[in-house]
This record gives structure tokens, sequence and C-alpha cells, in this order.
């Protein structure tokens, strides 16, 4: 019986109509945001003067239309914080930059410098959301003998969110050395803030390089806030000279450590070279630090703020941090390779598991503990070559019930 050709013309109809949705997305998926490139906004990049006009309009003009600010080969000069990047006052919500792209031709090609008499941190993100920062190198200079305060690289202030920065090279920051600590020098910095309203989450760091710097990656942030960090990662970067990889700190004032919230910050397959401390985890929890590789033959030469000096990893009080299957190479004498415990003697070092890691070089212990704040603990298949000893004898107290040799976390 034959088709009627309606029915015919109905089934093409249908037909189209599928390939034309399933063709859509494939499109969609290939046009390219809107570009603008700073220069047209009168930016040169071949001097030392100010382009700060030029690249806010660059920045307004790419947010408006959810497209890209291009920055080609040369240095783009900046004076002053742009006000496109960052609130002030009174913050009730993120300001959505629209997936907004800053883009360079290159780490080799393209500069962002900041210079002025005090220092700013050349990308300041404060409260907002939605961007990429890639291809480019971040350096700074202050023009005066200025010692109130340092310079860091980008800074995530105040609950910026949805941040991406992929192959960015940060080189030689200003910075001031405070009592224990440093002002500025962070190439990459998430500082949760009291004013924001919304959690600094969904942020990635990768493929991104350091040098000359004091810390590579800080994370500062108060338990006793509304709102805490969320999802963190640093992936496949490489730091060199500095003096601390990672600097990650909850600052307690009521809530115990062990009592913190996870919020995700994980450090994976990242390269250290000659850095004086790997890792520093201040009271942050559920920090996941794998497949690391360090490479120390000789101490950075910037200086060293932070107590217990020579160790280079210090765990103080980081509830359910893993740090496993690293491998660290750190030829300067040392103490100890790793010291963790609790600052305070409480049991804020819980259910950590320190596993199949290597340590190369000379060290009196492997690991040694502050106190009796290690608890519930796993420590396994770990190798310490060139240490006179593995462990600090508290760690095996019973009572503590760390595990030496389990192939599960012991129960609290």
């Amino acid at each position: 019986m034959p088709v009627p050709v309606h029915a015919i013309a109905t089934r093409r109809l249908r037909v189209g109509l599928l390939l034309g949705a399933l063709l859509l997305p494939l499109s969609s998926a290939a046009a390219e945001p809107p570009a603008f490139d700073v220069t047209a906004h009168g930016a040169v990049l071949s001097d030392d003067q100010p382009d700060d006009d030029a690249w806010s309009k660059c920045l307004q003009a790419a947010i408006a239309a959810g497209g890209v600010c291009r920055i080609g080969p040369g240095t783009l000069t900046l004076t002053k914080y742009p006000a496109e990047l960052r609130q002030s006052g009174t913050i009730t919500a993120n300001r959505d930059l629209n997936g907004l792209i800053i883009e360079g031709s290159g780490e080799d090609q393209t500069t962002v410098h900041g210079t002025s008499a005090k220092g700013f941190d050349v990308f300041q993100l404060n409260a907002v959301s939605h961007l990429t920062i890639r291809n480019l190198t971040i350096t700074s200079v202050k023009t005066t003998d200025d010692q109130t305060q340092g310079v860091n690289g980008v800074s995530l202030t105040n609950g910026s969110a949805n941040v991406t920065i992929e192959q960015v090279t940060v080189r030689k920051l200003p910075f001031v050395l405070m009592t224990g600590r440093f002002d500025g020098g962070k190439a990459f910095t998430v500082q949760q803030g009291a004013l924001g309203a919304a959690s600094s989450t969904d942020i990635e760091i990768r493929d991104c390089s350091v040098f000359d710097t004091p810390i590579g990656f800080g994370l500062d942030a108060d338990p006793n806030q509304m709102v805490l960090p969320g999802r963190m990662a640093i992936r496949g970067c490489r730091f060199q000279n500095v003096s601390l990889g990672f600097s990650l700190s909850f600052s307690e004032k009521k809530t115990p450590g062990d009592k913190l919230p996870g919020f995700g910050l994980e450090i994976t397959g990242n390269e250290l070279v000659d850095v004086t401390r790997v890792l520093l985890i201040s009271r942050a929890p559920d920090v996941v630090f794998t497949g690391n590789t360090v490479k120390t033959e000789r101490l950075s030469d910037l200086p060293d703020p932070l107590a217990h000096p020579g160790i280079p990893l210090a765990i103080v009080g980081g509830p359910r941090a893993k740090i496993e299957h690293n491998s660290i190479d750190y030829q300067p004498k040392v103490a100890a390779f790793v010291v963790i415990g609790s600052a305070r003697g409480g049991p804020n070092s819980d259910t950590l598991s320190l596993s199949d890691n290597t340590f190369t070089g000379p060290a009196d212990v492997g690991v040694q503990a502050l106190n009796d704040g290690v608890i519930n603990s796993r420590f396994a298949g770990n190798t310490f070559s060139g240490a006179r000893r593995d462990r600090d004898p508290r760690l095996g107290d019973r009572r503590l019930k760390n595990a030496w040799t389990a192939k599960r976390m012991p129960r609290p």
C-alpha cells in the first residue's frame, strides 16, 4: 500500500528537525566569544606608561559581551586596581563577570606589570565570579621603600568564586617581612574575608609557574564566619625558589580544630624546586596533597619567618588531611621531614593519612610529633631514606589509636 505524500513530507520534516537539533549544539559550541584588544582601547604595550584607562575599557566591553579582554605581546602597565574586578563597600552578592576571559599571548610574550608607591595586588578579585585568567606573566614593583604592605599576584577575596587560572607565571613579587609571616608575596591567594556574601569556591589553578616569590599559594579563612571556602584545586604547577609552597590557614577563635567543616582543597601533580618549606597546614581541614614532587638541593634565598624552622612539611591541627604518593627529595639537613600535631596540645590532627610517600635526604627523624595531638591516623608505606629513625615514638602510643601498617583508616 503506497504511503501518502503528506506522510512522507511529515517524516522528512521530523528528520530535518531532528538533524537540526543535533547540529545546533555543535555550531553553538564552535562559536568563539567576542574578543576585545586592549590596544584598541588605547594601551601601548611597548612603553612603561600607565595603561589603566585602556584596561578598564577593555574589561567593561568584554564583561558586557561575555567575551575576551585580550592583551597582545608586550607589557601592560597598571598603577591601580580596576573597579571592574572588585566590589567595595557593602557586599550583598557576588558580581557576575559573565564568563570574562583575560587572555595574554603566552607566558613568555605578555606581561602584566603593577607599579606604584605602596604596591597593590596585580589582579585583585573582590566578591566577583565567573572568569578566567590565562596565558600571561605577572610582575610588580614598589617605587618607594614602604614597609606597610606587600603585593600579591592574583588574590581572590571576600567570596570570589568560579575562577580558573591557567598558564600564568608569577615572578618576584614585593613583600614585607612581619613577625612570623609575610605581608604580600603570594603568587596566588584566597582570602575568604569577613565581607563576602558567598563562598570562595570552584577555584582551579593549573599549569602555572611561580619563581622567586615567598609563597606559591596561600589560603586564609576564619571558621567562625558564616561563609566558608568551598572546592579548590591546584594542579600541574611549578614552584621554584619559593620560601613556602603552600600556606593553608584557618584561624581559630572558638571552633575546635577537629570540628571544622571540610571544604575540599586538592593539591595534585605539582613540582617544587629549591623550596625551603613545602607545605604548612594550620588547622585547615580535609586537605589532599598527592602526587607532588619536591627537589630541594639548596634552600630558597628568600627568608623563612615561620615557626618550626627547617621542616619541609608542617601539619598543625589539620584534621582529615591526606598526604599520599608524594616524592620529596630534600637535601639540606633537617630535624624532621614532617612535624605534626596541635599547637595547643589538643587532638586537632585527627584522622590523617600519611601514606606511600618517599622522603630522601638527611634528617634526625622522618615524622616528629609536636605533642599527643595526633590521633586516629594512618601511617603506611612511607620510606625515609637518610633519616636516622622513621618516627617519634609518641605516635605509636596505643592510646592515640594510630596505625602504621593498616590498610584502612583506624576508627576513632
